[in-house]
């Protein structure tokens, strides 16, 4: 019976993931036009973090809010996209393993057709993860939710960002090729939306011990059974 009470409640612990942080741009604060730099300060909904975004452009760029995937606001960028540009997302996983990644994101025909994720634990050397991905068009509106343009990565193999106080992930225009096809120009907007951070807590050394010791006792039990009979 003690084995079979350490098992019940031990196990859920170890398994169950919960979000860290989440932006969904209803409330986060931003706009205005920025020449060939950083706008940042972007709070996150829930936990905390920092988003940002990066633009070479040496014209204005408009950070503004678009419409959302199935709400009011996403955060959206328009104008003189260039390969490299890039929205950033910063948070601790300090106590978290296991990182999953997921969010909307989608432009307009003009705007840039290909992205890719990549990692750093430093801000300063980024890793790629995965393979580029295709952005199409939008057509957001606040009243449905379209899971069209809904992207996920499952980052558990990366254990390096585990445990980390703060953990860098960009989202990086890869292509000059636009959504409509042809080069990346006049008009061109990209948004992102319900960007969410979910991982697995670093169990606790009493839950561990608990856990080994259940296994342990378990054994035990078994092999005095085997004896016996």
């Amino acid at each position: 019976m003690l084995f079979a009470t350490l098992t019940l409640f031990t196990t859920p612990q170890l398994t169950k993931a919960v979000i860290i942080t989440e932006w969904t741009f209803e409330t986060s604060e931003l706009g205005g036009q920025i020449v060939g730099n950083w706008i940042t300060n972007i709070t996150a909904e829930v936990g905390s973090g920092t988003a940002s975004a990066w633009h070479h452009s040496v014209f204005p760029v408009d950070y503004t809010f678009v419409n959302g995937n199935g709400s009011y606001r996403a955060f959206g960028v328009t104008n003189d996209w260039t390969v490299g540009d890039f929205f950033q997302f910063a948070i601790s996983t300090a106590g978290y393993q296991n990182i999953a990644i997921s969010y909307d994101q989608a432009g307009n025909l003009t705007g840039p057709g290909t992205f890719f994720l990549e990692y750093s634990i430093d801000g300063r050397t980024f890793t790629k993860f995965g393979s580029d991905y295709k952005v199409n068009v939008g057509h957001w509106t606040y009243s449905s939710t379209s899971t069209t343009n809904s992207f996920s990565f499952d980052l558990s193999s990366v254990t390096s960002i585990n445990g980390q106080p703060t953990v860098y992930f960009r989202v990086v225009d890869g292509s000059t090729v636009a959504i409509g096809g042809g080069t990346v120009s006049g008009y061109e907007e990209d948004g992102i939306d319900n960007f969410l951070v979910s991982a697995q807590p670093v169990p606790e050394p009493s839950t561990m011990a608990l856990a080994v010791l259940g296994g342990t006792f378990g054994a035990f039990i078994s092999k005095r059974k085997r004896v016996k009979s």
